[in-house]
Order: structure tokens, then C-alpha cells, then sequence
């Protein structure tokens, strides 16, 4: 009797120990901290006490702008446990930054994402989990910038994707997973710059959803719109004065579905059918 009272008591214990040891080992789950406002131009020491407390979220909005060289990636380090920001994101005249090491935690910004004026950006390495962004975001003036890799995990923006004055910008590589854009896609200014040296936006395969306006303006190298086959419906069409653009064919199971609900309008580019024209087969020229 003693013998197996004293067998259970032992088995008892080291199943507490064995329970005890697994606890022990278990990942902590990560706390979220909340910061209450925005940062708008912050001190160095703003910025610093701000990582120092460990914020993983903002209500409000962050605008980092005139930066000496010095001072520019290790203000954005200071952000680095950043995951959520629920205003704005605005990063204007950051003329040494090359990448955007620092914000590899970001994973959503509520409300709009605008880079410019950031003439040594080349890329948008540094963005690698940003799956979302709610309002616009806007890349426009940023000198060296070649591509957007670096935004593979983006899959939706909210209202619209602006793209302008970017002029050694040769494709949208980086884009590949961006399915909906619930306003507008702007390549390139009406009344102002586009992308110089834009070739392709083939990175845009798998956009399917675009809810009101499709603009290409100005982009002196685009020659055709491959990369836009997918695209379901969207409101208005407006293209103008992209010189050599001759190929319209990506648009074709668009049009021919009546999947444009207004305006059909391409004006100044180097062939300019109409979507009659376009239905017909005449996509190219």
C-alpha cells in the first residue's frame, strides 16, 4: 500500500516538473503599446524616447522632413518596433536616405503613406512586412528611386496609388501582390511629370480590383500596359501624352466585358483607339 502511494506521489511530482520546465520555456507573448498623438517633425529626443518605450502603435500621424544625413537612419531606427500607425506616414526631403531600414516591423498604416523629395531612395527595401495601407500612397519626386522592391507583401490601398516624377524609375517590381486599389491608380501627372524611364508596370499581374479612376500620363518609355490583363472594372480610363505607347491589348478582356462604367479617353500617345476600336482587336498599332 505504502509502496503505491508512494509511486503516485512521485509520478505526481514530476509531472508538475515536466509542466513547470515547459512554462518555463514558453515565447512570451509580445504587449502592444499604445502611443496617444502623432510625431509631426520630431526632436531627435522625441524619436528616442519614443523606442525607448517600446511603442508598437500610434493614433496618430508621424511626418520625418529635413534630416541632416547624420541624423536620417538612426531616426528611423527609432521606429523600428513600430507596427501600426493610425494616421499618416509622410517621409518629405530626406535627401541622404538610400533605404528604409527601420520600418521593417510596419505592418499598416491607416491612413496614407507618402515618400518625397527622398532623391537618394532607390528602393523601398525596408517596407518588407506592409501588407496595407487605408488611404493613398503617394511616391512622387524621388530621384534615384529604380524600383519598389521591397513592397512584396503589400496586397491592398484603400483609396489611391500615385506614382509621379520618379524619373529613373524603370519598372514596379515589388508590387506583384497588390490585388485591390479602392480608388485610383496615377501613373503620372496630368498636368505634371511623369516617370521618365518607366518601361514596364507588369508587376501590377495580379491587381484586379480598381474602383474608380485608371490615369497614365506623361511616361516617356512606357510602350505597352502588359501587366494589367487582370483587371476586372474600373470607372474612368484616361491616358495622355505617353509618346511611344502604341499597345493597349491588356486591356482588352476589360473593355470587351464592359468592365469600364465611364469615360474612355486616350489622347496624345502614339496610337489612340478608342474602346470600339479595342473591342474590334484593334488593341495595337
Amino acid at each position: 500500500m505504502f509502496g503505491k502511494t508512494f509511486s503516485s506521489f512521485t509520478f505526481g511530482l514530476m509531472v508538475i516538473f515536466l509542466l513547470s520546465c515547459n512554462n518555463a520555456t514558453e515565447t512570451p507573448i509580445p504587449i502592444e503599446k499604445i502611443y496617444e498623438g502623432s510625431l509631426i517633425r520630431p526632436s531627435v529626443s522625441d524619436l528616442e524616447n519614443f523606442y525607448q518605450e517600446g511603442y508598437t502603435s500610434i493614433t496618430g500621424h508621424i511626418r520625418i522632413q529635413d534630416l541632416e544625413s547624420t541624423e536620417i537612419h538612426q531616426n528611423l531606427h527609432y521606429l523600428s518596433n513600430l507596427k501600426h500607425i493610425g494616421g499618416s506616414l509622410e517621409l518629405v526631403s530626406l535627401s541622404e536616405v538610400e533605404d528604409l531600414e527601420g520600418l521593417n516591423q510596419l505592418d499598416s498604416v491607416s491612413g496614407s503613406l507618402s515618400i518625397v523629395y527622398c532623391h537618394k531612395l532607390r528602393n523601398m527595401e525596408g517596407l518588407d512586412k506592409l501588407s496595407h495601407i487605408g488611404m493613398e500612397f503617394k511616391l512622387n519626386l524621388n530621384e534615384s528611386l529604380i524600383d519598389l522592391q521591397g513592397l512584396e507583401f503589400l496586397s491592398s490601398i484603400g483609396m489611391k496609388l500615385k506614382l509621379a516624377g520618379n524619373h529613373q524609375m524603370l519598372s514596379l517590381k515589388g508590387l506583384n501582390n497588390l490585388e485591390t486599389i479602392g480608388g485610383t491608380l496615377e501613373i503620372g501627372e496630368y498636368y505634371g511629370s511623369g516617370n521618365d524611364k518607366l518601361e514596364s508596370i507588369e508587376a501590377l499581374s495580379n491587381l484586379e480590383t480598381l474602383d474608380h479612376r485608371l490615369d497614365i500620363h506623361n511616361n516617356a518609355s512606357l510602350q505597352h500596359l502588359a501587366g494589367l490583363e487582370n483587371m476586372l472594372s474600373v470607372w474612368r480610363v484616361d491616358m495622355t501624352n505617353n509618346s511611344i505607347l502604341s499597345d493597349f491589348c491588356a486591356l482588352e478582356s476589360m473593355v470587351k466585358n464592359e468592365g469600364v462604367d465611364g469615360p474612355f479617353e486616350l489622347i496624345g500617345n502614339a496610337y489612340n483607339p478608342t474602346a470600339e476600336d479595342i473591342k474590334a482587336g484593334n488593341c495595337s498599332q
